[in-house]
């Protein structure tokens, strides 16, 4: 699920757009990619064996004035480096709650995403089929080997992920990179709780910032604030008739029938379109 506001040019061109992929240092988190360097651990011996390997890998890259301690910790934070200028498309997770359920703490029905994303119920939130994206992404921007990733959010209220040297010298020396792998993706998908957890995010990997290509068919439903004024309400509607995509069109209100503090999901009524707003 992805919330935000619009202006009228992205409701003219619903769902022909796509999805924008903005670099880890390009994210609202001050903390995002932040973990707990832990260069203990690593004994002289083992230095020595990256060093060797290392030089047999790069025979025109010796840097015969770093200690073999310093060559790797130097490596290991290019490597970390590199990671961080990667891209990460983030959304909110829907795939395992019912949004038509009574669950409030469900992200359809979280008053903070709505407020903070898509202006106080004047924007719109679109739901995404997450493992059609994947397929799609690979397919519709012109290299079926597009390395992506994925990963869920983890909130922690205690410490920052940990960073291993060790584990990245043992992995080099092994050829098998997956420890370091997991543990530089669990920094770049760990957030602060307090903070973060109504989020319950879900992020997809890309090489680069930048525009990305989706079939519309991965979109499964849309869902249109109630304070956002009919004619773009009808503008999205008619794009998504036009092109003929079965995609299901959904309105969240403030319930004022009870008590409570909660929004309400009801489908967007099939009423006949209105006069667009004219412009002197």
């Amino acid at each position: 699920l992805c919330l935000g506001g619009i202006d009228f040019l992205f409701a003219l061109n619903f769902a022909t757009e796509p999805l924008w992929f903005p670099s880890c240092e390009d994210l609202n988190d001050p903390f995002e990619g932040m973990a707990y360097i832990d260069r203990s651990g690593v004994n002289p011996a083992l230095f020595q064996q990256y060093r060797e390997k290392f030089n047999k890998r790069h025979q025109g890259e010796k840097h015969p004035y770093l200690s073999d301690e310093e060559l790797a910790n130097g490596r290991f934070d290019f490597i970390r480096e590199s990671f961080r200028n990667s891209a990460i498309f983030s959304a909110s997770k829907a795939y395992q709650y019912d949004p038509q359920g009574d669950n409030h703490d469900h992200v359809l029905g979280s008053m903070a995403l709505w407020g903070h994303y898509a202006d106080g119920l004047r924007g719109y939130c679109i739901e995404y089929n997450f493992h059609k994206i994947v397929q799609s992404l690979q397919t519709h921007n012109g290299d079926r080997s597009l390395n992506i990733g994925t990963s869920d959010v983890a909130y922690s209220s205690e410490m920052l992920p940990v960073l291993s040297i060790k584990t990245y010298v043992e992995d080099y020396l092994s050829g098998d990179t997956e420890r370091t792998f997991y543990e530089l993706q669990t920094a770049f998908a760990t957030k602060f709780e307090d903070v973060w957890s109504c989020e319950q995010e879900a992020r997809i990997f890309a090489p680069k910032k930048g525009e990305y290509k989706i079939n519309p068919e991965c979109i499964k439903a849309v869902y249109l604030g109630e304070k956002m004024p009919d004619w773009k309400k009808q503008s999205i509607k008619a794009c998504l008739e036009a092109k003929g995509l079965d995609i299901c069109l959904r309105e969240v209100c403030i319930d004022t029938s009870g008590k409570q503090y909660q929004l309400r999901i009801t489908d967007y009524p099939k009423n006949e379109l209105p006069t667009l707003p004219m412009t002197a």
